[in-house]
């Protein structure tokens, strides 16, 4: 009868040795598996912020080059023979001749004289004729610095609206300020217009946004229309970019959703580009690692289990052998 509590003895001396092998291990696989994925995740994320980073910077400059061909396009036909003759009301030839390539101006080009009055426009527009543009901040600007200027968003002709003006300077033959060529485009042009197709050829994938803002913070372009003329200038992203910093960030969508933003001024502009894309997105490859982790760690768990129960029955089959002829005799 002293021999009867030999079987549970026997069943918690394995458990025993089982936990005491498989428990440290467990643990020790656990804190390696869990320290690696945080790692893998906490590089995943420099290599994000830097990449956003340098795509604000690369995009912003693609921009730039491009606004550059809408410089040359006035200032070419601002230099042409006809336009260097003295201005007066009605002239402005070369407008009509050069009508096809000025298209891509949305909201009309129009020709001033020196005193900031409308000669001429194209799409032709009579009404215009003979109004006093004196007092608009482009032409006062190319007035005082004669070369080209582009506006922040400004308040266009009645019919126009909002819009984004490009003034370039008009000189006689004797190299005097002579007018100016004024060419606008509007902000309902939308993605159509040739002004916003620089940024909408942007690799912005499909759950990101590319923002286009002016030095007051005024949305000159957003992937989504409706965001289009609003106010951004209280948004800290913006107040950096607009500081002439340049970089990128993991904040909040005005959603809530945690994005990675880009930033980085326009050069040769006063505005910034910002670039907005989704974390989840961004890190959706980090999952596979997390799962082959996963796996991993099971894997690493399970065989030390099979080994060591394996190593048990081994072991112990002498002791069971000993155990079953001892409780045979009984």
């Amino acid at each position: 009868m002293v021999f009867i509590p030999l079987m549970p003895l026997f069943r918690s001396l394995r458990v025993k040795i089982l936990l005491w092998l498989f428990v440290p291990t467990a643990i020790i696989l656990v804190a390696i598996a869990v320290q690696n994925f945080y790692a893998y995740q906490g590089v995943t994320k420099d290599l994000v912020l830097d990449r956003d980073a340098d795509l604000a910077r690369l995009s912003a400059g693609q921009v730039a080059t491009e606004l550059q061909v809408f410089v040359d396009l006035l200032d070419g036909l601002a230099n042409s023979p006809a336009i260097h003759q003295p201005l007066t009301l009605g002239e402005g030839s070369d407008l009509q001749i050069a009508g096809g390539d000025l298209l891509v101006f949305d909201a009309g080009v129009y020709l001033l004289d020196s005193s900031g009055i409308v000669i001429a426009s194209q799409p032709h527009r009579e009404e215009l004729n003979g109004s006093n543009w004196s007092q608009r901040s482009f032409y006062r600007q190319v007035l005082r610095f004669p070369q080209p200027h582009l506006t922040d968003v400004v308040l266009g002709p009645n019919d126009v609206g909002e819009a984004v003006v490009l003034a370039v300077p008009v000189s006689d033959e004797d190299g005097l300020f002579a007018g100016s060529l004024v060419g606008m485009f509007s902000l309902d042009g939308g993605a159509s217009s040739a002004f916003f197709g620089s940024i909408v050829r942007l690799r912005i994938k499909k759950d990101g946004n590319a923002i286009w803002v002016d030095s007051n913070g005024r949305v000159i372009y957003h992937s989504d229309s409706d965001f289009i003329g609003r106010d951004f200038g209280g948004e800290g992203v913006v107040k950096r970019v607009l500081k002439g910093e340049a970089g990128s960030l993991r904040t909040s969508s005005f959603s809530g959703e945690d994005i990675v933003t880009g930033f980085s001024p326009v050069p040769g502009t006063s505005w910034g580009l910002v670039t907005e894309e989704s974390w989840a997105g961004l890190i959706s490859q980090s999952q596979g690692a997390r799962n082959y982790l996963l796996i991993l760690l099971a894997v690493g768990i399970a065989i030390p289990i099979i080994f060591v129960i394996v190593g048990l029955r081994r072991i112990m089959r002498p002791v069971d052998c000993r155990r079953s002829a001892i409780m045979g005799h009984i």
